[in-house]
């Protein structure tokens, strides 16, 4: 064989060198691109369905209204499900059909934690509108992902997490305008902070409107119309 031929053959395998090489490095562009898509897709905040029945995120449906926790609540400590309501056709169709329980009810507007592990929300039912009971959610637990954590009652309203995400606010308990303001541990429930929240509310005789976190341990608030501070 002479020169001529082992250079072409040297300069073909060269070639074909290069071409599996160029190859290998869009193949692999291609999966660091894909992955990098699903890792994107799993980091959507969730957020609240346009007609308030479902909270979703890429385009999948992480809890709906009708949800068996939320319906049992209002079967048993929400008192809309009462033996004495259940003569009436319409609150009967409301506490024991799922489909109708949904088109009665809906989702207030939500807040989602830094992390996006948490979720708060409240619920309010058309049959005692504007009553809410307010409630967090916790998408990726397995065990016991929604948790109500307060009466059905006037003026009921998560507000916000901290900006770490670790704890939450929320005002609840409310008299003839008064109400009160409760902060909790978000992992736990633990409460570490209650503001102009009596055992009995007709005993408030101050106005609290929560205004904003300071930092992760102190909010900033009004207390009859004056500015306030209180941390934890």
């Amino acid at each position: 064989m002479n020169r001529v031929v082992w250079i072409s053959l040297i300069g073909m395998l060269i070639i074909v060198g290069m071409v599996f090489l160029l190859l290998n490095k869009l193949n692999t562009k291609s999966a660091t691109e894909t992955e990098t898509v699903t890792q994107a897709s799993e980091l959507t905040i969730p957020t609240l369905s346009s007609n308030k029945k479902d909270i979703v995120a890429n385009e999948k449906v992480l809890l709906a209204v009708n949800h068996a926790n939320i319906m049992n609540y209002f079967k048993t400590e929400g008192q809309l499900c009462d033996t004495y309501y259940l003569n009436n056709p319409e609150r009967k169709a409301f506490c024991t059909d799922e489909n109708i329980f949904k088109q009665k009810t809906q989702f207030n507007a939500i807040a989602v934690s830094a992390d996006q592990t948490a979720v708060g929300f409240s619920v309010t039912a058309e049959v005692m509108s504007p009553d809410a009971v307010v409630g967090i959610f916790y998408p990726k637990r397995n065990d016991q992902p929604i948790h109500l954590i307060s009466k059905y009652y006037l003026g009921n309203q998560f507000l916000s997490f901290s900006p770490n995400g670790q704890h939450f606010i929320y005002q609840h308990n409310c008299w003839e305008g008064y109400c009160g303001l409760t902060v909790k541990n978000t992992a736990t429930l633990q409460t570490v902070l209650e503001i102009n929240n009596p055992e009995s509310v007709d005993e408030r005789n101050e106005k609290t409107v929560f205004k904003n976190w300071i930092d992760n341990r102190n909010i900033s608030y009004l207390i009859n119309g004056e500015p306030a501070k209180m941390g934890f």
